[in-house]
């Protein structure tokens, strides 16, 4: 169903939500300004009043995805300083979120491969969320204990980096394979590779 075109003080924040949820689910390259506006409700004029073009909304797309989908994570980092606790409550997370179909990957894995080579301004973007991300769980798990343990490593962004990349891969294997089960795999996995870092 068609959407009224209104203008509204919220025109900026209504298009960002509708990328959220279209750029995510459907992909950047297969979304297009006439579907945003359709769906948003927004007068093209009114699109061009606070982005240049679609480029510039899929940065702050990028921007508004570091703060959710990273942000959830910061939280639960938060809320878990013992990681053996922490790893298990984030998988189950992701779990439900796919069975739910709200989780269709890493948003940021998925954007950088339907856009590989097309703009230098999204790798610089991703590059730049993606080595923040790897700094904040090096902190994390410096300072954080495992089953009680303390943290024995001199080298936390050698786990980081080994983290992100155990968690990309079974990802994006579950989202290939349509295996939701995959993921309880990638808990155990990330525990393995966690533990042995503490004493």
């Amino acid at each position: 169903m068609k959407r009224n075109r209104t203008q509204t003080p919220n025109t900026k924040e209504k298009l960002l939500q509708e990328a959220l949820d279209l750029f995510y689910k459907q992909g950047y390259p297969n979304t297009g300004i006439n579907q945003l506006l359709e769906n948003s409700g927004v007068f093209r004029k009114s699109f061009y009043l606070h982005f240049s073009g679609k480029e510039e909304l899929g940065i702050e797309y990028l921007k508004v995805q570091d703060k959710e989908y990273i942000g959830y994570m910061r939280n639960m980092m938060r809320r878990y300083p013992d990681a053996n606790d922490f790893i298990p409550a984030w998988c189950r997370i992701l779990i439900r979120k796919m069975k739910n179909k709200e989780f269709v990957g890493c948003p940021f894995a998925n954007f950088t491969l339907q856009t590989l080579g097309q703009s230098k301004p999204f790798e610089d973007t991703v590059k730049e969320i993606m080595q923040r991300w790897k700094k904040e769980i090096s902190v994390y798990f410096e300072k954080a204990s495992y089953s009680g343990k303390s943290w024995k490593s001199k080298n936390p962004d050698e786990l980081a980096l080994k983290f992100l990349a155990c968690y990309q891969g079974w990802v994006q294997l579950s989202m290939t394979m349509g295996d939701t089960k995959l993921l309880f795999q990638l808990s155990d996995e990330l525990e393995q590779l966690v533990e042995p870092y503490y004493a």
